[in-house]
């Protein structure tokens, strides 16, 4: 029975990191869609990130003569830090194989590690513009990481669990009602998904202007499949 329990909890972790990773983009591009919907325009299809992923992996990687022998490390650092996050974070089922390793403390660690090399990414080369946006980036990350900090913290206080596994299981198990902390709690949980995802108020991903450019300039100096 254990090794039936065990294979399944290996099959469940195996289709959920690829539902992520396979519908990751489809996220972007019914975003992207929508968003033009609402301006009156057509809009993209919802699968052209597929298509600019599969255009951006054929392209050549060009290298500035000012990088360092890293340039290539931060954005693999980025990804594994990304995918290893997908892993510990419950999607459409709990008790994973990686449930007993997805503490909040390690979850948010390990996103502090992508933005960390992020914006090593964009101080390699020593370009101007990339270093400004990482500078207004880091400034948005203390009140994005605290505030993500001290959302998963009342949802520890609510759940009496440290893992992000044992909450989903606790909140879905107990009648919640009306909960003003959770209220609140979502209200700065989209707060913190527009500073994350660069979107209005806080960064116009469509922009160009260095004032209000913060996430698309993070990464001008990579090309081909580092972008």
């Amino acid at each position: 029975m254990s090794a039936l329990l065990l294979l399944a909890q290996l099959v469940a972790t195996i289709l959920h990191i690829a539902l992520v990773l396979a519908l990751a983009p489809l996220l972007a591009g019914v975003v992207a869609t929508w968003r033009a919907r609402l301006l009156g325009r057509v809009g993209p299809p919802i699968w052209q990130p597929y298509a600019n992923l599969r255009r951006q992996l054929s392209k050549i990687i060009l290298v500035p003569e000012t990088a360092t022998a890293a340039y290539h490390i931060w954005p693999l650092l980025a990804l594994s830090a990304f995918i290893t996050v997908a892993t510990l974070v419950p999607g459409f089922c709990t008790g994973m194989v990686t449930a007993g390793l997805s503490d909040f403390i390690t979850v948010i660690g390990l996103l502090a590690l992508a933005r960390a090399a992020i914006l090593m990414a964009a101080l390699e080369t020593g370009f101007g513009f990339s270093g400004a946006a990482a500078a207004r980036e880091i400034l948005f990350s203390l009140f994005a990481e605290a505030t993500m900090l001290v959302i998963v913290l009342s949802f520890v206080q609510i759940a009496h669990s440290p893992s992000l596994d044992g909450i989903s299981v606790a909140l879905r198990a107990q009648p919640l009602g009306i909960s003003v902390s959770l209220g609140f709690a979502l209200a700065a949980t989209l707060a913190v998904a527009l500073t994350e995802t660069g979107r209005i108020p806080v960064d116009n991903p469509s922009g160009h202007l260095e004032l209000s450019m913060v996430h698309e300039a993070l990464h001008l100096e990579y090309s081909g499949g580092l972008l």
